[in-house]
């Protein structure tokens, strides 16, 4: 499989949450990978997302756009805004 990502990947293991809307719930999940273009984001269950949403990191509160690239089961690629 060729490796297409615009910037190198660096693994990681970050608590992070899903923020699609304020009436939403979030979702909670864990960064597997993380590049400045984008990141692989694994949530523990089957849950439905929207194509874009916030990635709130729980260590600092950051928040960042992403759009969905990809998902597969419980993992989704994403780019960032």
């Amino acid at each position: 499989m060729q490796d297409r990502r615009r910037a190198p990947r660096v693994s990681t293991h970050k608590a992070v949450r899903i923020d699609m809307h304020p009436r939403w719930p979030t979702i909670d999940c864990m960064v597997r990978n993380i590049s400045t273009q984008g990141a692989l984001i694994e949530m523990s269950g089957d849950f439905g997302t929207s194509l874009n949403f916030d990635l709130i990191t729980l260590a600092n509160h950051s928040k960042r756009a992403c759009r969905q690239v990809w998902r597969q089961g419980t993992k989704l690629g994403v780019a960032f805004a």
